[in-house]
């Protein structure tokens, strides 16, 4: 207890820990009433601000773009001398596993069947047709890809820009020094830190809820085991051991290690499928998608519902923006600790393209592979997600492959891997948060990594358990709204402590200063 006392920071901690077990509570005891409410909500803000979500992607994007290509790119956090502290495979497979999640692993089938089966009227395509088909991987790499990961990078290097060259506290409100400057240690960056302990939490707890589903639907279709909330709590405990114990033994020791692990299953996944798979298929529409997403890229990227009758907009990329801008201040928190020794190009190249490039490679392999089964007549998968669900259809799918218990028992690992993966640096980060002082190179208290660890699978089991996973994770879609103002403050930071960092590295007095922290 007195080390709990001495290590958290009680603005922080105490109401977003506070507002996280009231808000829970009403999603559990007053579900319906709850959900009408954060429904009614959404529809109103997706349908009234859902084209200013889509310029804060198209302002991320152009931001990183801006750091890629100016004189800033080569600068090195940490000054010319630094050195990495990690290997280049090792910040790839982190990078790539920490903003993954399960979202990928689910949704590479899924989601290219939503779109050939209902593609958005604004397309003009008719469903099930062959532009509808490219179409659809080109649709759901781009969720999934570029624009995702460069709202992860802006937050970064608004934190990375200070935390290695001004030694400013490790937390979200330091990515905003170079608008306030030392004020981001005051109220303002304490209710900014604790605004993003509450969205974390819940949204890494509602990763963690499909999970939850899609293993346990798994097992069910592996060993016959009922799958319910008795099932549910045991892999739930599982899951919350495995990434918090990873959690306290550091970074290098426990994240890299699982990291690198979930990349190669990945990679052995994608090869299988492409192998066994309707391979000459699968590279013929990963083409022509790749072309199609070159070419309709800015399309994609500025779609709204006007002059529509479908709300395609607001159910898809409004609604994934709004749940990326979530969590990005925070993914860019932990990316942030990657960045030690590498240049401002190299930090943005990996970050952005090596995961989108891994991204896009794997919805071309399993979407081609759902696409095709629909088309050939082999499988309707169409009709089995309406009738089963996604978390059901999945193995129904593999069930038509080789060697098919093995590949669905190895699918199962790289789901519970991937949990882990995001939930472990997200576990470091709300410690972070939470923390009376914590820098860019020290690891945040055991303490507060097992209290956020513990609370993270307990709302997990909970939203699931009680039927309110759909609430809470439309809750967080809402609250992805006023981070989306903060998603824009950070940017012009960004902006601002590089023009200062280059003057300090290279000796180029730029337009503007940053605030200079006081000893």
């Amino acid at each position: 207890m007195n080390s709990f006392k001495r290590s958290v920071e009680p603005i922080s901690f105490w109401p977003s820990f506070i507002c996280i077990t009231l808000f829970i509570s009403c999603g559990i005891f007053f579900t319906s009433e709850f959900g009408g409410f954060l429904n009614s909500s959404l529809d109103i803000i997706s349908q009234n601000f859902g084209w200013l979500f889509m310029l804060a992607g198209l302002f991320a994007f152009a931001l990183c773009l801006f750091f890629l290509l100016s004189r800033y790119g080569d600068m090195k956090f940490g000054g010319q001398d630094a050195k990495p502290e990690l290997g280049n495979w090792q910040w790839f497979t982190i990078c790539l596993c920490s903003g993954i999640g399960t979202g990928i692993l689910f949704w590479g089938m899924g989601e290219p069947m939503f779109f050939y089966a209902e593609p958005a009227q604004a397309t003009g395509y008719e469903p099930f047709s062959r532009d509808a088909g490219v179409n659809a991987i080109s649709q759901a790499a781009f969720h999934w890809t570029i624009i995702q990961y460069c709202f992860y990078t802006l937050g970064a290097l608004a934190v990375a820009f200070v935390a290695y060259n001004k030694n400013v506290g490790f937390a979200v409100s330091s990515s905003l020094y170079g608008l306030i400057g030392d004020k981001h240690k005051g109220w303002i960056g304490k209710a900014v830190n604790g605004l993003c302990i509450f969205t974390l939490c819940g949204a890494v707890a509602s990763s963690m809820g499909g999970a939850l589903l899609q293993i346990g639907s798994g097992l069910n279709n592996l060993f016959g085991v009922e799958t319910g909330p008795t099932l549910w709590l045991f892999i739930a405990i599982a899951i919350t051991a495995t990434y918090v114990l990873s959690s306290i033994s550091g970074m290098k020791s426990g994240l890299t290690k699982i990291s690198s692990l979930n990349t190669m299953i990945f990679i052995g996944m994608a090869l299988f499928m492409l192998l066994f798979g309707p391979t000459r298929f699968i590279l013929d529409i990963g083409v022509a998608s790749l072309g199609d997403l070159a070419n309709t890229f800015f399309d994609k990227a500025s779609i709204t519902n006007a002059l529509t009758q479908d709300e395609w907009a607001k159910n898809w990329t409004v609604q994934y923006w709004a749940s990326m801008v979530v969590v990005a201040p925070l993914i860019g928190l932990f990316y942030a600790r990657l960045a030690k020794g590498r240049t401002v190009r190299q930090f943005v190249s990996v970050t952005i393209l090596g995961p989108s490039i891994f991204g896009f490679i794997w919805i071309s392999i399993f979407g081609g592979t759902a696409i095709d089964l629909q088309s050939s007549g082999q499988f309707n998968m169409w009709e089995s997600i309406q009738q089963n669900g996604m978390e059901n259809t999945v193995f129904a799918i593999f069930n038509n492959m080789p060697m098919s218990t093995l590949f669905i028992a190895v699918f199962l690992f790289a789901v519970f891997t991937s949990i882990v993966t995001y939930a472990d640096p997200m576990t470091s980060v709300l410690s972070n948060l939470s923390s009376k002082s914590s820098k860019i190179d020290q690891e945040p208290p055991k303490v507060l990594k097992i209290i956020w660890g513990v609370s993270i699978g307990t709302i997990a089991y909970l939203i699931i358990a009680t039927g309110g996973i759909d609430g809470i994770r439309g809750m967080f879609t809402l609250i992805g709204f006023p981070m989306m103002f903060l998603l824009f403050f950070i940017g012009v930071a960004a902006v601002k402590s590089a023009r200062a960092m280059y003057q300090e590295q290279f000796g180029e007095q730029p337009k503007a200063t940053l605030v200079t922290v006081e000893e």
